[in-house]
């Protein structure tokens, strides 16, 4: 607890870390990077910890195949009133970007103020069928948020867990007692998305070990059957009026051809021509 314990191989005195460091960066300079790469990789800072006393709900966008993204602003956000901690309905198709929301609120018995990681995340990929494939950067909704008191200090790099059955992005965020954090995202599902298997697919909050302890089981629901596939079809036609009249030409590499005497012995009898049409 409060550190990590190295075995004796790996302790050094000063003199050896310096000497270390040293020879890193002749390294770097021999291999043409930046010395100072080197310099600055000292060990990350302690990552944050859980929500503490933090409720959390997550929903996503209810279409009913009457929604139009994006909204009026360019955004996809759906109107309020169709967020929902159930099922999103039957109006999605492959390669929608789906509205997600994430609500975090303190009340008294937070800290003051704390700051705390967690993920977004869905599924992604089962059997070899992928279901969502991107999530967004969320973006802090200020008319459902506290005026002050809400920071996303960072948003790490869209990630797929080791087994591919995740995809996710780990959210580190500042927030006051008594606060209400709205934070707004969309997923976009998968070519293949209707065939994933099981019932539906998923998109959830978990903790920063990607588990729901803590967090609870907060998953939404996307009906997949009723995903519809991409496709593509084209008809078309095109006329001409008769009046038109259309020309086919063709054009000799050579205007004439001159033999010799084709009766004299040797002579050549056939040459090549070429037609243009």
């Amino acid at each position: 607890m409060g550190g990590v314990f190295r075995p004796r191989s790996e302790r050094s005195s000063g003199a050896r870390r310096s000497l270390t460091a040293a020879l890193s960066v002749v390294a770097m300079m021999v291999t043409g990077l930046p010395a100072m790469a080197v310099l600055s990789a000292t060990p990350a800072a302690a990552a944050a910890g859980d929500p503490d006393h933090v409720n959390t709900t997550i929903e996503g966008c209810n279409n009913n195949g009457t929604i139009t993204l994006p909204n009026g602003s360019g955004q996809f956000i759906c109107p309020d009133a169709d967020y929902t901690t159930g099922n999103l309905g039957k109006g999605w198709n492959e390669l929608d970007l789906v509205p997600y929301r994430v609500t975090f609120a303190t009340g008294s018995s937070a800290p003051s103020t704390q700051t705390y990681t967690l993920a977004i995340a869905a599924d992604y990929n089962s059997g070899g069928h992928i279901g969502y494939d991107v999530i967004s950067v969320p973006v802090l909704n200020t008319a459902l948020s506290s005026t002050t008191g809400c920071t996303l200090v960072t948003t790490g790099p869209q990630s797929v867990t080791t087994d591919a059955s995740t995809i996710y992005r780990k959210l580190t965020i500042t927030q006051a007692r008594s606060t209400t954090c709205v934070y707004d995202y969309y997923m976009r599902l998968a070519l293949g998305a209707h065939s994933y298997p099981g019932s539906s697919l998923h998109g959830y909050l978990l903790n920063q070990n990607l588990t729901s302890s803590g967090i609870g089981q907060q998953d939404i629901p996307i009906p997949v059957k009723e995903i519809l596939p991409q496709s593509l079809s084209k008809d078309m036609s095109a006329t001409q009026g008769s009046s038109f009249a259309w020309n086919v030409t063709k054009v000799p590499s050579q205007a004439s051809v001159s033999f010799d005497d084709t009766c004299a012995a040797g002579t050549v009898r056939s040459t090549s021509v070429g037609i243009t049409v």
